[in-house]
């Protein structure tokens, strides 16, 4: 569920096109992924994904349950990617799992170049936002319930997110979306998609936005990653 609608930065509009575009890299195709839960698979081989990036980003349905039951036929077929549902929906994720789920271990190929043991455990993916809000909203606050909590998540966008033990509506907001952070607990999620990204675009205009970015490395106190 999303109640605030579906944005052009969620998958299933960029599969819209993809599909429109490309249709023969469509047709050649046969797995779909977000790159969380691409990652996973690339470090372990599984093809489990989690429910954070399913939900929130692909529309799938949490609370109806992780064998791709979620997967809601017929807003596909509106859409016009019914194709999508096929082989009980692999190509967009048949088995999923709550965040923190462990997947599989390294394969041997990715422990290589990782510098890691072979097997050593990978979980289900988070998105960064709700990684860092699970941060956040696990804060030691007693006084406080984890629906009394807001998470901001800052940087190039921003999001404002909440955890509820029950399914809230509110206009104008994503989900409630079940289980894509906590198990058994609803999100609502909201933000601006250009946040720190609108404040870089004010300093790199001024004028003295050069000496500005020029001092800290003079300090010798930014590291470059």
């Amino acid at each position: 569920m999303s109640v605030g609608g579906i944005s052009p930065e969620m998958e299933l509009p960029k599969l819209r096109w993809l599909k429109r575009e490309l249709p023969d890299v469509w047709k050649a195709t046969d797995r779909f992924w977000d790159l969380p839960d691409w990652l996973v698979h690339r470090a372990t081989g599984d093809e489990l994904r989690s429910l954070c990036s399913t939900v929130c980003k692909w529309t799938y349905l949490g609370h109806k349950g992780q064998n791709g039951e979620g997967w809601d036929g017929d807003f596909l077929k509106a859409i016009g990617l019914d194709d999508l549902t096929r082989n009980d929906a692999a190509a967009l994720g048949a088995a999923l799992a709550p965040p923190g789920v462990k997947a599989g271990g390294l394969t041997r190929l990715a422990a290589k170049e990782l510098g890691l043991p072979v097997g050593t455990p990978v979980s289900t993916s988070l998105i960064d936002a709700h990684a860092g809000a699970l941060g956040a909203l696990g804060a030691d606050l007693p006084e406080n319930g984890l629906d009394q909590r807001l998470a901001l998540i800052a940087g190039t966008s921003s999001c404002h997110i909440a955890l509820t033990s029950s399914p809230i509506f509110v206009p104008g907001i994503w989900g409630p979306y079940f289980g894509v952070i906590l198990p058994d607990l609803w999100a609502l999620e909201g933000g601006q998609s250009a946040a720190g990204a609108l404040l870089d675009a004010v300093i790199a205009r001024h004028s003295a936005s050069v000496p500005l970015y020029d001092e800290p490395w003079k300090q010798g106190n930014v590291s470059a990653i």
